[in-house]
């Protein structure tokens, strides 16, 4: 999955995207200023920035609604485990 922040908005709008349970993420975010990427649900944080874009891989292992944000309050989308 794949997102951009440009101007504090996210592209594509936020979305809710479905995931296998035990199933590999992957989560790049572009920004055009410095942001903290939050996954919840699963406590795992990092930073994107202008021309280093934040890339983050995991293992689905919870199942659940876990919102993914530019911090502090932009959603980018929603991982939908089950």
């Amino acid at each position: 999955m794949t997102a951009t922040v440009v101007e504090g908005r996210a592209d594509p709008s936020p979305h809710r995207v479905a995931v296998a349970l035990h199933g590999v993420v992957q989560v790049q975010v572009a920004a055009d200023r410095v942001l903290q990427v939050h996954i919840h649900g699963y406590d795992l944080e990092y930073d994107a920035a202008p021309g280093t874009p934040g890339c983050v891989s995991f293992t689905a292992d919870r199942a659940g609604l876990f919102d993914v944000e530019a911090h502090p309050d932009i959603l980018l989308l929603q991982l939908q485990v089950r």
